[in-house]
Parts: C-alpha cells; structure tokens; sequence
C-alpha cells in the first residue's frame, strides 16, 4: 500500500474526516491520497499561518480533531502559532509535517529543522522513521491526540517515504484512556469543605465546555447557593441571565466581580488551571480554601494551591460532588444576591428570562477569537 494512502485510512477510521493545509510539492501524494476519497475533505488556507488555526478552530468548534498537513520549513514553522493554541486549549490535532530525507538530514538541506524544534507547541512530537511503520505510528499519535488531556501532536513524515508503496504494517487497536471521577475520599473532602463554607463562588473555565457539563455546573452551583464567575474560555457554560452568573473574569473585570472572589470563603475551580493570563500573573485574589477540579495534574498548585485537588473529568466529579452535597443538605450561602453585587456599579445586569427553559437556549461552545489564544481551554 502506498504511505500516503495509509495515513488517510488511519485518519477516516479514527473519525478524522477533514484536514486543512496548503499543497506542496512534497505534500502532492497526502494531497493525491484524500482527494481520491469522498469521506475526507481538504480545506485550502490562504497562508500557512492559518493551517492550525483554522484546523484548532474548527476542532473547538465542532468538537472533532481535526488533521493539518505542510511543506517542510516555513510550513511547519508557520504552523507553531496554532498548535501551540491548540496545545493551549487542549484541542486535539493532527499535524503532519514533511521531513528531510532521513539520508540527508543534519546536512543541512533546503527546508531543514531539527524536528525537536516544535517539542514546545505539541502534545508530541514523533517522527516516522521506516515507511513500513507509518501507519502505526499515526495511529499512535491519534490516541496520544485524542487522551485527555488531549492536545495537538506532530507526526514528520519523511517526504521519500509517502510515494512508497510497501507492505506496511496495520497498527493495533489502541485504547484512549478515560479519567473516570476522583477518589471517593477527595470527593468527601471537597464535599465536606464547600458545604462547610458560608460563602462559596464557583470559577469555572473552558474544561466545563469540553466536559458539556452545564449542567452538572448549575446544579452544584445551586446546592451551594454559590455564584458562578467563569475565565475567558468558560463564558458561556452558563447563561448571562442566570440568576447565579457574577460574570467573565478577565483583565477588565470589574471590582465588584473581583471583591465576590476575594471576600468568598472557599472557591470550587473546575475546569480551569488557574494561569497567569486568566489570574492577571496569580495577582486576583482568591479563597485560603480551593477545590480544583482538572483533568491535567500538572495543573495543581499552578499558583494557588489547593485544598483538594481532583485530576478527573469535570462532568463526571460535578456529578458525583452534586450527589455528596445533596445528601449533606447543600449549603446556606448567599449566592444569587452575592452574583448581582458582583455586576459593576452602573447597574447593569441580564434581563433574566422569563422562561425558566430560555437559559438552556445560551450558546454552549463559544467561539475562540485571536485575543484569547492564550487563555488554555480549561480556564
């Protein structure tokens, strides 16, 4: 089978139905291979800045990972700004770049970088390095893509090696691992400290959306009469005419939304890795006691450190924490009144609904703009 052809079937098997670049001489036969295919579509960028970009937006749009193909060089270098965004917002991508001849490369040929240079912006970075192992190699970078917490991986394919046609070898079936919801003694202890709290704000990011987990949110939210204050990559997980919303924070949040985390007892932050960008560098002040729910560990103590950290996914621990805090009563505090004070001074506020099913109607997957690209998706 040829290479090329290979690596399209593992993308359509794997669901991966749409792949932007922009053609070149060394990605002809990946060109060749799915426009010979009617269940896979290429879409053209206008410049190669904008591969993983629209490929990262599309992938956060839809929910699918998405595949991005370049030339060698400035197309893979072009490329970075995106995956690192994708790698960002944990949006799982493929990304084939065409390599140097594996004869040829350290002699600096036209085109040539050192692969590792993209280690920084990819989940991974691995390299193809006999054709008869291509498609196993892509299938392995699609379940590394696609485990949480997922993220962009780069696959450099040799440009010898698509054209060939050689026995190459069917990968194995590869199982995505699931992060089921935290231990049963966390959830008791992130249970026992929220309900315990006379005043309780919940921060919620973009790992909320990922989870589609609204309503997990809102009901634990509500059990704790707590407002809900969400990042940049969080608003909309909740609607704006929410009687619980305190708003967006961001670096022109207001005041009064930044005195209702500071003046809080303790915070649940869910889906978020509480960074720099979204915490103006750590400076906004939050509660002594923190619930961080995520799904990467490496998220912990990322400047605040928590109570209890759970590393799960967040609609399944939401779930599971609403079923602790109903058998123990909820809490007591003054949520609903503590999310309009957070509102800023000139009185403004969403008209709430008449229709208690027209907030179910908010967007669920807000579109990402370029000012945002820094704000990671679960915060």
């Amino acid at each position: 089978m040829h290479v090329s052809r290979a690596v399209v079937d593992r993308l359509v098997e794997n669901g991966i139905d749409t792949v932007f670049g922009i053609p070149g001489k060394q990605t002809l036969p990946l060109n060749e291979a799915i426009d010979e295919r009617d269940d896979i579509r290429f879409v053209m960028a206008r410049h190669e800045t904008a591969v993983t970009q629209q490929a990262w937006g599309y992938a956060e749009a839809s929910g699918d990972p998405a595949a991005t193909v370049v030339v060698p060089g400035p197309g893979d270098m072009n490329a970075m700004n995106g995956l690192k965004n994708a790698l960002n917002d944990c949006t799982p991508l493929l990304h084939f770049a065409v390599e140097t001849s594996p004869e040829l490369r350290g002699g600096d040929p036209i085109h040539e970088t050192p692969p590792d240079t993209y280690d920084n912006v990819v989940k991974a970075n691995v390299l193809v390095e006999r054709p008869e192992s291509t498609a196993v190699v892509v299938e392995e970078a699609i379940a590394t893509a696609t485990t949480p917490p997922s993220g962009p991986v780069r696959v450099g394919i040799p440009k010898p090696f698509l054209p060939k046609d050689v026995p190459v070898a069917t990968p194995g079936e590869y199982t995505r691992t699931h992060l089921e919801n935290g231990s049963r003694s966390d959830l008791e202890a992130a249970a026992t400290a929220l309900a315990a709290s006379e005043s309780t704000v919940v921060y919620a990011g973009g790992g909320v959306r990922t989870a589609d987990a609204s309503d997990e949110l809102e009901r634990v939210a509500r059990l704790l009469d707590a407002p809900i204050v969400t990042s940049y990559k969080g608003k909309g997980v909740v609607p704006d005419d929410s009687a619980l919303s305190a708003g967006t924070l961001s670096a022109s949040a207001p005041p009064e939304l930044l005195e209702c985390l500071a003046t809080a007892e303790a915070a649940l932050a869910v889906g978020t890795d509480l960074d720099a960008v979204a915490t103006r560098a750590w400076h906004v002040e939050f509660p002594e006691t923190i619930v961080h729910v995520t799904i990467d560990p490496a998220d912990l103590g990322n400047g605040y450190e928590p109570t209890v950290g759970i590393v799960a996914d967040a609609a399944e621990t939401l779930s599971k924490l609403g079923d602790l805090l109903e058998e123990s009563g909820g809490a007591t505090s003054a949520g609903r009144r503590r999310a309009t004070a957070s509102m800023p001074a000139t009185g403004w506020r969403p008209r709430a609904a008449a229709d208690p099913n027209a907030r179910r109607r908010s967007v669920r997957r807000p579109t990402t703009d370029s000012r945002t690209f820094a704000d990671r998706r679960r915060r």
